[in-house]
């Protein structure tokens, strides 16, 4: 029982740690809040995650043997042009901005701020959004684009995290049926892996990751003003 509190506990706090709301502590109306954006290392680069069927030890016939082959060999060649599309088709600050803008215009809406791009207009905070991941994930039954991005507001007077929060979307570009649980059914979601990778085409992939963007935009900025709503009426 000690074990299980122990590991609840941990995971407690652990989402803990992605959420900070200390906006009753501070004075936001009406003030000039620096805004910038970043992009981490990991999303400089979309990440491609290719969830194959999992092998079995049932034995294969020679048909199957060869179409295994034979998907090994595509997916080389389709992964390669897929990044090289991803790389066409993405711009990593473009999604930041898409979230930071949807932190500001909550901002503007809701406690009247002053937004600024330079520090030496004086601001009292710094709001700072950071895309974290974006990933492009094939499975046996989809294919689907995920951006995941935090925002920070920190006071710079002393410096202390003012409110922090992460989201994610996971924006569906393909589904589809791969067949039995069979070892022939296991080899045909791979083709279909293969063949849908290979049909996406770069407005597809842009469209994806600009909407996905967006989606996490509109999340933050929802939490946002559920957070300044709660910390007004704490202040009364």
């Amino acid at each position: 029982m000690k074990k299980i509190i122990l590991i609840l506990f941990a995971v407690t706090l652990a989402f803990a740690g992605c959420r900070t709301n200390n906006l009753e502590n501070y004075d936001l109306n009406r003030k000039k809040i620096y805004f910038e954006e970043v992009v981490s290392a990991n999303a400089r680069q979309v990440e491609i995650i290719h969830d194959e069927a999992p092998p079995t030890n049932e034995k294969k016939s020679t048909g199957e043997t060869i179409a295994n082959i034979a998907v090994s060999v595509s997916s080389i060649f389709v992964g390669s042009e897929l990044e090289n599309k991803l790389i066409r088709a993405v711009n990593p600050d473009s999604v930041a901005y898409a979230v930071s803008d949807g932190v500001g215009t909550t901002l503007r809406k809701y406690l009247m701020v002053e937004p600024v791009w330079d520090l030496v207009d004086d601001a009292e905070f710094v709001a700072t959004t950071t895309v974290e991941e974006i990933r492009l994930h094939s499975t046996s039954g989809s294919i689907y684009i995920k951006v995941q991005a935090s925002t920070q507001i920190t006071s710079r007077n002393d410096g202390e995290v003012v409110w922090e929060n992460t989201e994610s979307e996971s924006y569906p570009l393909r589904s589809y049926y791969g067949g039995e649980e069979t070892a022939m059914g296991r080899t045909l979601k791979n083709v279909l892996q293969t063949t849908e990778l290979a049909s996406l085409s770069e407005d597809q992939l842009r469209n994806a990751i600009n909407d996905a963007a967006t989606r996490v935009g509109i999340y933050m900025a929802e939490t946002l003003r559920k957070d300044i709503a709660k910390s007004k009426k704490a202040k009364t």
